[in-house]
């Protein structure tokens, strides 16, 4: 699973570089946290002489905190502006980002050289971009080699730095922030993306799911008939033959139940898991029987009865 750093998103955690993609994207930009600076206050007498005045400089703000949540973002755009005033919230409560890593830049010139669209950079803001998503491969919990959850998460990865005003009077921070991509505007979430690969019961908002198997333009928090709950790169004739004895067959009916948490996944008939074979891919979806339409993940949907609308 790579996480490969593009101006728009990324393609799966095992990512090729590219535009939107179906499978799950990443949203690069840099977020320009606003330092308000205060300027010369000069008190001038209503009647009399002026008055030396004091050079008055507002706080700063802080640099981002590794483990800090922010607010919910109003749109789409947000995400991806070179500004980012988002507050920090308890990650219990709704929020849209995660601030999971925080670092210092080289001294030098200012990091970003051109804004917009066409996002440009110096050697360390690169360098920073490149920290920022292996340590989101991390965070995310790649490497957890227990993951139940083997549907790449659907996320963002935004590198921040300081405002021009905030490097000019010395702050050489950068922070790492993730963010789910599902909803336009982004949807907030309760709970966290720590190790989302690996819980049992990730939130939300980071599921694979469409109106039928093979479509994943639908939110899994939005009405759906259909979710992928495993996907394993397609193997080559060659790879099929050497693997054969010593590489484990997904097996939709055995591990799509393990991933769901359920001794029955099709719910008493009212679901159905089926294998979906493509050329690049081979997954495992769950899908409706009898035109229910359900309104939540079914990864660690445990014994409880389905979430339908």
């Amino acid at each position: 699973m790579v996480i490969a750093a593009l101006e728009g998103r990324i393609v799966t955690m095992s990512v090729a570089q590219g535009g939107p993609a179906s499978t799950g994207r990443v949203f690069l930009g840099v977020a320009l946290l606003v330092a308000v600076v205060g300027a010369l206050a000069v008190a001038r007498g209503v009647a009399g002489p002026d008055v030396s005045g004091k050079a008055i400089a507002a706080a700063l703000p802080p640099a981002p905190t590794a483990g800090s949540c922010l607010e919910t973002r109003l749109s789409d755009m947000a995400l991806a502006s070179p500004v980012d005033e988002l507050k920090p919230v308890r990650c219990s409560a709704p929020h849209s980002a995660e601030v999971f890593s925080a670092s210092t830049l080289a001294d030098g010139p200012y990091p970003i050289t051109e804004a917009g669209p066409q996002l440009k950079g110096t050697r360390d803001f690169d360098h920073s971009q490149r920290v920022c998503h292996d340590g989101a491969r991390r965070y995310l919990g790649e490497f957890d080699h227990t993951a139940r959850w083997r549907v790449p998460p659907q996320v963002y990865v935004k590198v921040m730095v300081p405002t021009v005003a905030a490097w000019n009077l010395g702050q050489r921070w950068f922070g790492c922030q993730a963010a789910a991509t599902a909803g336009d505007p982004p949807t907030s979430f309760s709970g966290t993306l720590r190790v989302a690969s690996a819980s049992p019961r990730p939130p939300d908002l980071l599921g694979t799911c469409g109106s039928k198997v093979g479509d994943d333009r639908v939110p899994c928090t939005a009405p759906h008939r259909a979710e992928k709950l495993l996907a394993e790169p397609a193997p080559g004739r060659l790879e099929q033959v050497l693997n054969a004895e010593v590489r484990p067959v997904l097996s939709c009916d055995r591990n799509g139940a393990s991933v769901i948490g359920a001794a029955d996944p099709t719910y008493g008939g009212r679901l159905a898991l089926v294998e979906l074979v493509e050329p690049q891919e081979r997954s495992c979806w769950i899908t409706t029987t009898d035109g229910t339409t359900l309104t939540s993940s079914m990864i660690g949907h445990g014994e409880r009865p389905l979430a339908t609308g």
